[in-house]
């Protein structure tokens, strides 16, 4: 069987998959990156991967390599594109082959009256075309399934999905081992310093934090356009002992503070497409905090059990859930182990493989709906950006 993966290029966060992919005896894996590694992912410690592995096509070098990619899209058994352009779906798709449109959410912006010509015209373009085609959404984000049908009828055919990182298979004992016996609980946040993550929210956090009189450390890794301003506020609240801000670290380095710390911070809003890091958190045995409105959050999290949910932009909501777990270790270690144990067995990249084997087999008898009832390959649900009110 051959699988092909379009994407822009590949990173950290989809090679565990591919690799995953690319082990399974009765499949031949090949990944066509169509753009070349951009120096913006050097400077964020992010390595080259196009050049790395021998299942790499890589169309923009030379005509050879972009014949053979538009060549594989309609010949291969199954066609998963992502961020790429359309041509390498829609041949395949006149000609009635199944294809898998991986994507994160459409409209990160929300529809207004200022946002809705922009995003009318791109459902035009890319999505009402193929409705009437065998075209079936991978959905990497939960938002993804509203989004689509928005303008188009594809209802029933999006299944739940997104970026599979890495999970290290330890023993869980060992792994919350880790928490144990420490002076303060660290509070962990991690990613670029951006508006639509607010790592803002949690320097207010950690000065309400201090001020109510709890003992922590919270560690920042990342870097970009508001460091300046966040390092000010520290200073200005007397925060610097309480805050240690890492900068950029390598993928490898995160990991390892991430199986140390004992809360991770998730704050970003709507315009978080999926957000790796927090599976990565989960895989390393965190007790998550994570905001609502990211694309990963509703499929990983089920809340209170393995994670806690808090509503987009309620700074009280969140006080409350990370109090909750600083005031309490064994919740903080039971919901840890539960969140590892969950992205070891349902969310990891070698499961999501046999999962999509088997639903592109499942999609042709007709029994795709039925086939999974959580997790990677279930039917995604439509869900709006205020479900969460409906849990309060």
């Amino acid at each position: 069987m051959k699988i092909v993966m379009y994407s822009n290029f590949i990173n950290h966060h989809q090679l565990p998959l591919a690799q995953e992919f690319n082990a399974l005896p009765e499949v031949e894996y090949i990944f066509v990156a169509t753009t070349p590694f951009d120096t913006q992912r050097a400077e964020m410690g992010y390595i080259d991967e196009n050049k790395r592995y021998d299942f790499i096509i890589r169309p923009y070098e030379n005509q050879k390599q972009n014949y053979i990619a538009h060549q594989l899209a309609i010949d291969a058994d199954i066609v998963i594109v992502g961020s790429a352009p359309d041509s390498y779906m829609a041949e395949r798709l006149n000609s009635g082959k199944i294809t898998f449109h991986t994507s994160e959410r459409y409209f990160k912006k929300g529809l207004s009256i200022k946002t809705f010509p922009r995003y009318f015209a791109s459902a035009m373009k890319h999505i009402r075309p193929y409705q009437n085609k065998p075209l079936y959404y991978l959905c990497a984000s939960a938002y993804t399934a509203y989004d689509i049908n928005t303008f188009a009828c594809f209802q029933e055919r999006c299944f739940k999905w997104g970026y599979f990182t890495e999970v290290h298979e330890l023993d869980d004992s060992i792994l919350m081992k880790k928490r144990e016996g420490k002076d303060k609980p660290i509070i962990l946040w991690a990613g670029r310093f951006l508006e639509l993550k607010h790592p803002d929210v949690v320097v207010r956090l950690a000065d309400r934090l201090k001020r109510e009189g709890y003992y922590f450390q919270m560690q920042i890794i990342g870097g970009g356009e508001m460091e300046e301003k966040l390092k000010e506020a520290v200073n200005s609240l007397d925060l610097n002992d309480e805050i240690n801000f890492l900068g950029f670290l390598p993928p490898e380095m995160v990991r390892k503070h991430m199986e140390s710390a004992d809360i991770f911070l998730f704050t970003s809003d709507f315009n978080e497409g999926w957000g790796a890091v927090l599976s990565e958190a989960m895989s390393s045995g965190c007790a998550v905090v994570s905001s609502h409105a990211a694309g990963a959050a509703p499929y990983l999290i089920e809340d209170g059990k393995n994670g806690f949910l808090y509503e987009n932009g309620n700074e009280e909501d969140l006080y409350s859930k990370v109090t909750q777990l600083l005031n309490n270790q064994n919740c903080r270690i039971k919901m840890g182990k539960t969140a590892y144990r969950d992205m070891r067995e349902i969310w990891s990249p070698k499961e999501a493989a046999s999962r999509l084997l088997l639903l592109s087999e499942a999609i042709n008898s007709g029994k795709a709906r039925s086939l999974f009832t959580s997790g990677p390959c279930s039917p995604a649900e439509i869900l709006k950006n205020d479900w969460y009110k409906s849990l309060r």
